[in-house]
């Protein structure tokens, strides 16, 4: 079967691992002959216009800012630039599009931006191999997202999300079916490099601060809450957040293998929309009150929220955690249903109203290395990257 995987690598996306991952996965794989292409230019960040204002909500437009100007400028120039090295073939050869079984689209060609898609929408429509896209942070940009998939027809979407928020978030895409295609372990390299007990740091994390357009700030509370608080001998820490702090991928399992458990919750929102419209209402909002909190943005968007949808997720950082033998605190939550709480991680209650109860386990180190024995042989066993190629190989031309 040959397949053609097409990804965006270009400044800004170094930091993101799980794609590299999923690259590494389609081109390791031996019951498929891949070849994988970057369908931008490496030396060019990519920008999309559309992530500015709301135009159906007028008492709510978008503060515009000099950021916004250039980079609906630039956005501009870099479409037209993209389309030029697309009909020259500077960058690849489009015509592999019609010469392949199965397109694949990773997450990085979509995640932040469509941008690069839109240049090949009329490309991929033609092709006569199926299609499949792997649809990157499944919270933003989600009107763009669906209309591309609407548009070339493809016959597939992967979805990191859990079964019923997936159905319901792509229902429009009446020709296109859904998969299941959750965050997974690359055991190659997310793996224990010193034993857990050897480890000089007790609890550690690095990461970004999320914005308050997802709706909660569950995540930023628990962290700061370890952050403040001191646990009692023997649980040294390092928990940085701010933004753009997430590091590269070998770096990330280095700091990994330096501390004995990481903390962490679901990824995603509870407010799920295709629309986008409460998340460029509430951006639009913070554009002339950047001072808000996150009480003032709830009670005026979500307080009142009729029937929000749950598209809370397990994270690749979850797997990247079990790779390396790194126990987990995490909020209580479904975890797609793959991991159980208090069997592959210590849980801890939203109101924090168990954190004895999690120390005392964290620090009995038995238990905890136990535990993360047991998760990783049970996510060897059923949960990576390979796994997942397989299943998609199976699923797609079943």
């Amino acid at each position: 079967m040959r397949v053609l995987v097409l990804y965006s690598s270009y400044l800004g996306t170094k930091k993101a691992s799980y794609y590299d991952d999923w690259l590494d996965a389609f081109e390791r794989c031996d019951q498929i002959d891949c070849e994988a292409h970057n369908i931008v230019p490496s030396y060019l960040k990519v920008s999309n216009p559309s992530k500015f204002g709301d135009k159906k909500t007028p008492d709510l437009r978008m503060k515009t800012s000099a950021y916004e100007i250039f980079y609906r400028t630039y956005s501009w120039f870099y479409t037209k630039y993209l389309k030029f090295l697309n009909k020259n073939h500077v960058l690849w050869d489009l015509s592999k599009i019609r010469t392949c079984d199965l397109i694949v689209l990773l997450h990085s060609t979509n995640a932040d931006s469509v941008l690069a898609l839109s240049a090949l929408e009329n490309r991929l429509k033609d092709r006569k191999g199926k299609l499949l896209v792997l649809v990157g942070n499944e919270y933003c940009l989600m009107p763009e997202k669906i209309s591309f998939i609407q548009n070339v027809e493809a016959d597939f979407i992967g979805s990191q999300l859990p079964r019923h928020a997936a159905d319901w978030l792509y229902s429009d895409c009446r020709k296109s079916s859904v998969l299941m295609t959750p965050h997974a372990l690359n055991e190659s390299v997310y793996r224990s490099l010193q034993r857990p007990e050897e480890r000089r740091i007790g609890i550690g994390f690095i990461g970004d601060r999320y914005g308050l357009a997802i709706g909660d700030i569950e995540r930023t509370e628990m962290i700061e809450y370890f952050g403040r608080n001191d646990f009692g001998q023997g649980i040294t820490k390092d928990i940085r957040m701010g933004r753009k702090l997430r590091l590269p991928r070998d770096a990330y399992v280095g700091f990994l293998n330096s501390i004995r458990g990481t903390i962490g919750a679901e990824s995603g929102t509870y407010y799920l929309e295709k629309t986008d419209r409460t998340q460029k209402r509430v951006e639009a909002f913070l554009s002339y009150h950047p001072q808000a909190t996150f009480k003032d943005v709830y009670d005026r968007f979500f307080r009142d929220y009729a029937s929000p949808r749950n598209g809370k997720a397990i994270s690749s950082r979850h797997f990247e955690a079990i790779g390396t033998n790194t126990c987990q605190i995490l909020l209580e939550g479904r975890y797609n249903d793959i991991l159980k709480a208090d069997v592959h991680y210590i849980s801890l209650k939203k109101d924090f109203s168990n954190i004895a109860d999690v120390v005392n386990r964290f620090k009995d180190k038995d238990y905890c290395g136990s535990m993360v024995e047991q998760t990783r042989e049970y996510i060897l066993d059923c949960h990576t990257f390979k796994h997942r190629i397989l299943d998609i190989v199976t699923e797609t031309f079943s």
